[in-house]
């Protein structure tokens, strides 16, 4: 099958939607690849021929035109301040693309779509921009070289869905498949993510967004946030186990993405997930162990513990390499002291950082913090002790205080709704009790968004109480 006459049929679903009318495709026997209303179906003959554009019809009827290298942007919102910008984001777009997906530039020189930026789509219906079977959509849909979409609240947001669209688009075209519903959506997602300077006309697609204000009315950190409060949370696994037709409610998006995010960063999974765009075309079983080859079991549980800590505490501009577990550094104690004790060093730009203490439920354990470090690296650093600052809060307690938990045994099945870490305040000094066995962990107070800027650390005592 030459990749030029694939198809795409897919559906975005940025609103919560209970159904979506159906619609009647008459298909030949071919191979399962794209979407149809969430789920992967792909035909060298969809008989949703590729929109032929009459230009004189479509001026008459209000409809205006706006062309770049890689995208010719059909309108009827003749308002819009930004639809030079939104055709200038796609060109540069194409580029990037080609780089994460590994396809030579040159074999994207020559590509283009047209995109339909609805704001009446009967409009568009009357001059035959829209097919009769191109079923009824709430956000955005593609298929062939083509793009409809609708007006989204705020630039931003319209911005994302059209990158969104246009990641399906091209891999589709020059990878010839998408990957697993979890993948496709959660890459789109992923890479319409991005930062645009219209003032330079520069464009950064997969960008960690920092703050919600950059990323007005996305909204996929609200929903794994929420979804956790609900007990509604997934586990990688349930990520992976995500079906096509799941994408008809939002939700789905916003845990692929999720995922996309936290493999594409983890340590033990950066190297496998940067390769899996070569595997697109592997049935979904063969394409999660593309995810986790040579993973030991211990590896796997790392995994499964880290994606516990990262959703729980999940936020914009969460940096995973600083999130994960580490093992704090040992320190040599001196013998006039209790045979009990335990010293080490406490890193202040890493989260968690487990001891190697094994304590049993109900033990007993007293904590010293001392030394200084930095946080909030400005122009007038603030310098914190163990007790932390009170000039701001995080999750109740002072930033930067010295913080104690428990974490559970690995291999101990979890439920993601619960937090595999419950952090006690420790400060200058304090003594705690297990609750449940497992191995005793410390970090400062602050979220793992923000730690990049801060150095030093802190000097931990324990005294294990018999």
């Amino acid at each position: 099958m030459n990749t030029d006459d694939k198809k795409i049929i897919r559906a975005h679903w940025d609103r919560s939607v209970a159904s979506k009318s159906e619609s009647r495709l008459r298909t030949r026997p071919v191979i399962l690849l794209a979407f149809l209303l969430g789920c992967v179906i792909g035909s060298t003959d969809l008989h949703a021929d590729d929109v032929v554009v009459d230009e004189p019809l479509v001026a008459a009827a209000g409809i205006i035109r706006q062309t770049g290298q890689h995208i010719t942007l059909y309108t009827d919102d003749r308002d819009r301040k930004d639809l030079a910008e939104l055709v200038a984001v796609f060109d540069l777009a194409v580029n990037q693309w080609c780089d994460h997906f590994e396809v030579d530039r040159k074999a994207a020189a020559d590509w283009k779509v047209d995109a339909f930026l609805m704001a009446d789509p009967t409009r568009f219906k009357k001059v035959g921009l829209i097919p009769d079977d191109l079923p009824k959509f709430p956000a955005g849909y593609a298929i062939g070289k083509n793009i409809w979409l609708y007006p989204q609240p705020g630039n931003y947001y319209t911005r994302h869905l059209l990158l969104h669209e246009g990641t399906h688009l091209f891999m589709n075209r020059f990878l010839g498949n998408f990957g697993p519903p979890w993948f496709s959506e959660g890459m789109a997602e992923w890479l319409g993510l991005h930062r645009w300077d219209a003032q330079t006309r520069s464009l950064q697609l997969g960008y960690r967004v920092q703050d919600r204000r950059e990323a007005d009315y996305w909204g996929r950190v609200k929903i794994v946030r929420r979804e956790l409060a609900q007990g509604s949370g997934m586990s990688l696994e349930d990520v992976f186990a995500i079906g096509p037709t799941a994408f008809q409610n939002v939700r789905f998006y916003g845990w692929s993405w999720a995922a996309c995010e936290f493999l594409t960063h983890h340590p033990l999974t950066a190297k496998n997930f940067s390769r899996l765009k070569r595997h697109v075309e592997l049935p979904a079983h063969l394409f999660r162990r593309k995810v986790l080859t040579r993973l030991s079991r211990q590896e796997k549980l790392a995994l499964a513990r880290d994606w516990n800590l990262f959703v729980h505490e999940i936020d914009y501009g969460y940096d995973i390499s600083r999130g994960t577990l580490a093992n704090a550094e040992p320190l040599e104690t001196e013998n006039h002291g209790s045979s009990n004790d335990q010293k080490f060093q406490i890193a202040a730009d890493r989260s968690w950082q487990a001891t190697g203490i094994q304590l049993s439920k109900g033990d007993q354990v007293t904590i010293f913090g001392t030394g200084q470090y930095r946080v909030k690296m400005t122009d007038q650093p603030w310098t914190c002790e163990s007790g932390g600052v009170t000039l701001r809060y995080y999750q109740g307690n002072p930033l930067g205080m010295l913080m104690a938990a428990v974490l559970p045994p690995a291999d101990e099945a979890e439920d993601i709704n619960q937090a595999l870490i419950i952090a006690q305040p420790v400060g200058y000094q304090q003594t705690i009790m297990a609750n449940h066995d497992g191995q005793l962990c410390f970090r400062i107070n602050e979220s793992p968004t923000d730690l990049s800027d801060n150095l030093g650390g802190l000097e931990v005592t324990v005294q294990k109480l018999k």
